[in-house]
């Protein structure tokens, strides 16, 4: 008996050692644990103060942080209680487990509070280049798009994204580009890519997706199968992303088995129009616009083998290249094509496919937007007929174009193939939906796509399209009946009517049609030249009062410059027409490496040499292009601080636009800047002599740096 008593409290002792073992384990545990803490947190700071627009924190970081948490959590709530308070814990703890346990805690604590130290806990993240393999280059256009895709693909309160651009624009190279980088970045686990042809076939997007979820169907039915997909992409531990390309037909992706309102899947199309992007239902609707003339031309040097810098080639392959770029319209995949195709051909070659592309490209097309029961069998078919016969590609919809209650799609695919859109703004014009949905088209393309439009004023005051009078009231107001008065669309064509009306065109009121559609013929084949020359290289733009000097100094100044070999603009005057300042002068200021600007008495009273003379100070800082003021018989002071004539044409400005008008404030803002730049003052002497000096100076600005003449 008094053995067993001897045993019995032997045991009770070692058991309470264990407990003491034990406690004192976990208190070693908690002191490590708030190290741990305060590692924890320190590291945190430093991932929380990255960028993650530019840069992905590691792996290794990341998953330290998870363990981290993991641990602090299992410390503050153990799965024993180092402290017993009922005898049933006590007896739970009279074993070596509680001890093991803890001590592997400590364990796990500690190699964290080693390792919390990161040589970089952040990489930079690579460019879309690099995810791209070559594949695209970046350019403005390009990151914009890229940009805002990433965004969108990232809001967790988007579900369809829709990608729109022309055939040729990059968008399938883009998205490519851009699921590597969301893969790399940890957003989706998977990329899913299906080809939606232009007849969709559901089965065969389903057999696209099963190859790459690695899965095989049990059931033949389309319902099975997207049943089968669906349990398969529910069931997956992170989220995905499937992309749909080149999508032209309206189709559910529920029917191919993709959950379209899940946190487990986001959707990314590609379409070649916006329209597809609303016919999908895209809750972020994303263009991908033509690249700039200069990016475009340097995406054709990459690929064409054909460089500047290089004097391999020669002047007139130099030009004609320019061209050549200049016909694939800023699209990438054109350009690609073309550029590798002529790469090393003899010039004959290259000369032979700039005229085939001059054709198939269709880079003279004109849009006739109108109202068919006011103009078509007159004015309209007149103009067509004569835009025609001057070797002009012209769309004229026939009327056969026109059902629903919406424009039809062929129609908004001839806008955007065209390169101007003449509207003919007759009485009845606006009681058309379709003419109005085609008017707001047509000026979205003017912004996006940097076309031309001209409107015609056919029998109609400008200013009763701008204030909604007469019969452009009476139409709007039943418009406003059928459709409401807080109608997006109704406020489209209220903003399109309004835009329309500023835009320099041209106003018919009386006399011989055929003589008006003549002018319009010149006014055509005069843009076209411009157009035609706006690649030359280094193609000068100079702006002037047409009142003061258009027959005297600038004219000799215009003839001399050609003479020396530049290729200079100069507007006839055929292109200031209406409040604002014609796209076609400004398209001529982007083509031109250096701008001259003639500073005459008036030139601040007129409203398109001030507008003209803020785009060029745009083009300046934003393109680097050359800025040569000229102070003809003024001075750069009574400029720079509005006095004598130049306050009085301000002042008179200001009476119109307002004081505080942002247009005003552009206008001195420029003035004053120009006032500031390097250039010339003519007050007395031989204008042909001070004419040669600044073409001397021209050519030494060529000469140094590198011009090739033209």
């Amino acid at each position: 008996m008094a053995e067993y008593l001897a045993t019995l409290m032997l045991d009770e002792v070692n058991g309470i050692i264990d407990v003491f073992r034990a406690g004192s384990v976990f208190d070693n545990v908690v002191r490590d644990k708030n190290k741990l803490v305060g590692n924890r947190d320190l590291v945190q700071q430093k991932v929380e103060t990255t960028d993650l627009k530019t840069d992905k924190v590691n792996d290794v970081v990341i998953e330290w942080l998870k363990q981290s948490n993991i641990l602090i959590q299992e410390v503050e709530n153990p799965k024993i209680k180092p402290r017993p308070t009922s005898w049933r814990e006590y007896r739970e703890m009279r074993n070596e487990q509680a001890i093991i346990y803890f001590n592997e805690l400590l364990t796990k604590i500690t190699a964290l509070n080693m390792e919390c130290e990161f040589d970089q806990v952040s990489t930079r993240i690579p460019t879309l280049e690099n995810f791209s393999k070559g594949n695209i280059m970046c350019f403005n256009s390009t990151d914009e798009a890229s940009d805002e895709l990433f965004r969108a693909l990232q809001d967790d309160s988007c579900f369809i994204v829709g990608l729109y651009g022309r055939r040729g624009s990059g968008k399938t190279a883009l998205v490519k580009a851009m699921s590597e980088k969301v893969k790399y970045l940890n957003i989706f686990s998977e990329v899913l890519f299906a080809t939606a042809t232009q007849n969709t076939n559901i089965r065969t997007m389903q057999d696209e997706i099963a190859d790459w979820l690695n899965m095989k169907f049990d059931r033949n039915s389309e319902t099975g199968r997207a049943r089968k997909i669906f349990s398969t992409i529910e069931s997956m531990e992170h989220p995905i992303l499937v992309i749909f390309d080149d999508v032209r037909e309206k189709f559910d992706p529920e029917d191919i088995g993709i959950p379209c309102n899940s946190k487990r899947c986001k959707v990314l199309l590609t379409t070649r129009r916006q329209q597809d992007c609303d016919m999908m239902e895209c809750q972020r609707k994303i263009h991908l616009g033509p690249l700039s003339t200069e990016e475009a031309w340097t995406l054709f040097q990459k690929h064409s083998g054909v460089c500047e810098d290089n004097s391999s080639s020669s002047i007139d392959l130099l030009n004609v290249a320019r061209e050549v770029a200049f016909e694939c319209e800023g699209l990438p995949g054109i350009i690609k094509d073309v550029g590798s195709s002529l790469k090393s051909k003899p010039i004959e070659e290259w000369k032979a496919s700039l005229e085939i592309m001059r054709h198939s490209m269709a880079q003279w097309q004109m849009f006739l937007s109108f109202r068919g029961g006011d103009t078509r069998f007159s004015f309209t078919g007149f103009l067509y007929q004569a835009l025609c016969q001057a070797g002009f590609k012209t769309f004229m919809d026939d009327g056969g174009l026109h059902t629903g209650d919406k424009i039809s799609p062929c129609l908004l695919n001839a806008i955007e193939a065209s390169r101007l859109s003449i509207v003919v703004l007759s009485e009845n014009y606006a009681s058309s939906s379709w003419c109005l949905d085609e008017l707001v088209k047509i000026l979205e393309c003017m912004k996006m796509k940097n076309q031309l439009v001209w409107p015609i004023f056919y029998n109609v005051e400008p200013s009763d399209i701008r204030y909604l009078r007469k019969c452009y009231g009476k139409d709007m107001a039943q418009h406003e009946s059928v459709f409401g008065t807080d109608s997006e669309r109704v406020q489209k064509w209220k903003s399109a009517l309004f835009e329309v009306s500023n835009l320099s065109g041209k106003t018919y009121k009386t006399g011989y049609e055929y003589e008006f559609i003549q002018k319009i013929l010149e006014d055509a084949n005069h843009i076209k030249k411009i157009m035609r020359h706006s690649m030359a290289r280094w193609q000068m733009f100079l702006s002037f009062r047409g009142g003061d000097t258009r027959f005297s100094f600038t004219g000799f100044l215009y003839q001399a410059l050609c003479q020396a070999g530049f290729k200079t603009f100069m507007d006839d005057g055929g292109l200031h027409t209406g409040d604002q300042i014609s796209p076609s002068l400004l398209n001529a200021i982007e083509a031109s490496r250096l701008s001259i600007v003639v500073l005459s008495e008036n030139y601040a009273s007129s409203s398109w040499c001030l507008d003209e003379l803020v785009k060029i100070l745009e083009c300046m800082k934003m393109k680097n292009q050359l800025v040569w003021p000229i102070f003809y018989k003024v001075e750069p002071s009574d400029i720079r601080y509005l006095r004598k004539c130049y306050g009085k044409d301000m002042a008179q400005h200001e009476s119109v636009f307002g004081t505080d008008s942002e247009r005003v404030q552009k206008w001195k803002s420029a003035l004053f800047e120009v006032s500031n730049l390097n250039g010339k003052t003519y007050k007395t002497g031989y204008e042909y002599e001070f004419i040669q000096k600044i073409v001397e100076d021209a050519n030494h600005i060529k000469s140094r740096l590198q011009i090739r003449g033209v």
